[in-house]
């Protein structure tokens, strides 16, 4: 979505955060002066939206749109909570005392009060009487007198009621202390106790931390957008705290707790307690977080390798990005405090910027999300030492064009390879004796790929959505193929499936839009639903006499099968041919 695309959806859902979370919250974070509250949080947040669009990315617009829902459904119940301020659940705005009275007429009008009576006896009558209750006298015009009774009027003065008496009890009695501290010559913004500014303080060092953490993220290679909307979020519920933490709560708790007290005395003796603040709050909350940024930036000045103790030796425990980041290749140490560096640890180098990496002779293991999103790394050489790599460890590197497995690989775990994209020509090593699932899903570029003899089972969509594989050579020593492991691979059209399987599971060939014919070997009992759905230039399938069920949509949209021979016996799903040409004959 281009920039001014992105503006539009922005202003758009202005409208949903300022009915819905801003303005029920300004209401709650001050309440003398509301509107003023919410314009500076709508500007903070119009200035974090700008800035992140023109300089960051405009995929704040997406995290805008869901801090809406989050606002509405979780932030503002709880400060409504914590502020126990009532809230129509409804509509989320706050409920006020601001209509009290609203309704009532000052000036009512008098309306004279009549009486109808009996002409004969004199007996009082309603309207809806049809004879005299008394005399039995028909009741018509001729008989009836209507009879105006003399109304007192209302002499008493009219009072103004003072809008300090609206609300609550508690509110009325912040009211009357609000006046209490005024007739006292007290500013009520300056007024404060040695206990309220500690607690003030405090409150500031813990969003200071969340500050330190943040920037600490940052350089940890976390998302930007990530640390600055947990920044945020801290820095709005430092705000709805710190706005509790005032004097005028300290009285009105110390005027509960003790009713009989008069005002005036509870006033005077926060007073004697009186503490001068040395810094205003604002100038406090600006050298936190001054300081809880600079640290890190002092720390985290040059990118730098980080290390944690890990059997034996040492593992690499992050790289951080600096300041001033200097070149984009990274050589890690095989020593490290003259002990062994045995390990790449999880999410080492998580999306890091980094366009090469060396990788040492005597690494052993290679662990989860190591490389994770290295979106800018074109080529990696794994040495012979390593013996395992965790899942999604190179996952998501978009750039990854060639990667080098060498013998001595026993495992590769899930995802381990997934959304590569540019990835090409892997070699599996003959020691590979495992290999997980999704381990090379989507990996587009890909055009053939062979099982080692070792791996014996094929776990689910290990090769799925690579859309260029046209081969796969499996071995005949594989006894197990998971379900969808081939889904989505559009350029397959060469596969030999190995003569131990027993079942085509589940969405194996889904949408393998290529695949022109295939023999199930004997043995094979079962066809899962799904497995050659949208196998569209299918023509060919050889079914053995040893299979008993073919699951709903086994063969559904396969446009090219016009003929096919089962067993008689086996349990046909009424699906399973369904939108195919296909005529259906059975062995003798």
């Amino acid at each position: 979505m281009d920039i001014f695309g992105v503006l539009f959806m922005e202003a758009f859902v202005s409208i949903h955060m300022s009915v819905f979370v801003l303005s029920p919250l300004s209401k709650m974070i001050s309440k003398d002066d509301p509107k003023k509250t919410f314009w500076i949080l709508f500007a903070i947040r119009v200035a974090i939206l700008l800035f992140f669009d023109f300089f960051v990315t405009t995929g704040i617009a997406l995290v805008d749109f869901f801090a809406v829902f989050i606002g509405a459904f979780i932030i503002v119940p709880i400060t409504a909570a914590i502020t126990k301020t009532p809230i129509n659940r409804r509509s989320n705005q706050v409920i006020t005392n601001n209509n009290i009275g609203a309704n009532i007429n000052p000036n009512p009008t008098v309306t004279p009060n009549v009486a109808l009576k009996c002409a004969k006896c004199g007996a009082t009558m309603q309207i809806t009487d049809k004879f005299c209750t008394a005399c039995g006298t028909p009741f018509d015009g001729n008989n009836v007198q209507v009879v105006e009774q003399q109304v007192v009027q209302d002499t008493s003065p009219v009072v103004n009621f003072d809008n300090t008496y609206y609300g609550t009890e508690k509110t009325i009695l912040k009211n009357m202390l609000k006046e209490e501290i005024k007739s006292q010559g007290e500013n009520i913004a300056l007024l404060s106790t040695r206990s309220l500014n500690t607690k003030k303080n405090i409150l500031l060092v813990v969003f200071g931390i969340i500050t330190l953490l943040c920037t600490v993220m940052y350089f940890f290679n976390y998302s930007l957008v990530l640390c600055g909307f947990i920044e945020f979020i801290g820095f709005i519920i430092y705000l709805i705290i710190s706005k509790r933490f005032n004097i005028l709560n300290v009285l009105t708790k110390k005027a509960i707790k003790s009713p009989d007290e008069d005002l005036s005395k509870i006033v005077n003796d926060i007073r004697s307690e009186k503490q001068d603040v040395f810094l205003p709050q604002v100038i406090k909350v600006m050298l936190i977080i001054f300081v809880a940024i600079f640290i890190p930036c002092v720390m985290f000045f040059q990118p730098k390798l980080l290390f944690t103790r890990y059997g034996d030796g040492y593992q690499v425990f992050r790289y951080t990005r600096g300041i001033f980041q200097g070149s984009n290749e990274v050589s890690i140490p095989s020593t490290y405090k003259n002990k062994p560096v045995l390990a790449i640890g999880e999410s080492a180098f998580q999306n890091t910027t980094i366009t090469r990496v060396t990788i040492p002779y005597g690494i052993e293991s290679i662990k989860t999300k190591a490389f994770y999103n290295a979106s800018n790394i074109t080529t990696i050489e794994i040495p012979s030492t390593v013996y395992e790599i965790r899942g999604d460890a190179f996952a998501y590197m978009t750039s990854l064009t060639h990667i080098s497995l060498p013998e001595g690989l026993k495992e590769i775990r899930g995802g381990a390879f997934a959304y590569d994209y540019n990835l090409t020509n892997v070699k599996l090593p003959n020691t590979l004796e495992y290999l997980g699932g999704s381990a090379f899903s989507h990996c587009s570029s890909i055009t053939e790929m062979t099982i080692p003899s070792k791996v014996t089972e094929i776990n689910g969509e290990t090769f799925a959505y690579m859309t260029s594989l046209r081969t796969i050579n499996l071995h005949e020593g594989i006894t197990y193929i998971h379900g969808e492991v081939f889904m989505g691979d559009t350029s397959l059209n060469n596969v030999k499936l190995p003569s131990k399987i027993t079942e085509i599971k589940g969405s194996t060939f889904e949408n393998c839009s290529s695949l022109t014919s295939i023999e199930i070997p004997e043995g094979v009992t079962r066809i899962g639903g799904h497995a050659f759905y949208g196998c569209s230039s299918l023509s060919y399938v050889y079914v053995p006499r040893t299979v008993v069920e073919i699951g709903s949509s086994a063969f559904r949209q396969c446009y090219s099968l016009s003929s096919i021979t089962i067993p008689r016996n086996a349990l046909v799903n009424e699906r399973a041919f369904k939108e195919s040409p296909t005529y259906i004959s059975y062995y003798d």
